[in-house]
Order: structure tokens, then sequence, then C-alpha cells
């Protein structure tokens, strides 16, 4: 979890040593990158939800939601209401057929692994 209150959810990349390993800057940077690519569009995610299920709007919201961002952040970004990113959410979770954030990211991982 996060230090955030409420602690949001979201996608962590995190590198994980060997024993005797040091994980260099270097090594850093390629993970942030490997991490963003599998975050950047989530185009495999797409291929694996049919492309009907979700509107462009709902879309957009998801892939902000697993970057992490808080409901307020998405509706700033994206300029609408926080009410009018909850409703999103909320048929977005009916679609994958989970309650919650946590039930809509475990969905996520699964699609894409």
């Amino acid at each position: 979890m996060c230090d955030h209150s409420p602690p949001r959810l979201g996608l962590v990349f995190t590198p994980v040593a060997e024993a005797g390993d040091e994980l260099t800057s270097e090594l850093h940077g390629q993970l942030a990158v490997l991490g963003d690519d599998a975050l950047g569009g989530m185009d495999h995610l797409r291929s694996r939800i049919p492309s009907e299920s979700l509107s462009t709007r709902q879309w957009e919201i998801l892939v902000r939601l697993t970057r992490g961002e808080a409901v307020h952040d998405i509706a700033n970004a994206l300029y609408l209401s926080p009410s009018t990113v909850r409703n999103h959410l909320t048929v977005i979770y009916k679609k994958f057929g989970v309650h919650s954030q946590a039930g809509l990211l475990a969905k996520v991982l699964e699609a894409i692994s």
C-alpha cells in the first residue's frame, strides 16, 4: 500500500534482487520503462476485452485508475466531476463483475498475465 490517505490502489513494478545482486540505477531505469510500456496504452489488455464492452471514456478512466490516480485527479485531468468518474467506475465494475477497485485491479492483473 502507499502512504496516501485513503490509500490508492494501482499497479507497482518493483525490482527484486537475487541474494548478493545489486540493483543498479540502470536496471531501475529499464524496469521503469518496462512498467510504463506495460501500462502505456494497455493495448494487450484491450485485445482481451471486447471492444464494445468499454466506452472510450471508461477506457481512459480504467487506464488512469491502474496507474494509481485518485478519482479527483482523474476527474481534473478529464474535465469531469468526481461523481461522473465514480459513475463510470460503477459501470466498469459491473462489466468486470467486481465490486471494488481492488477487485478490478485483480481482474486487470489476471488479464495481462
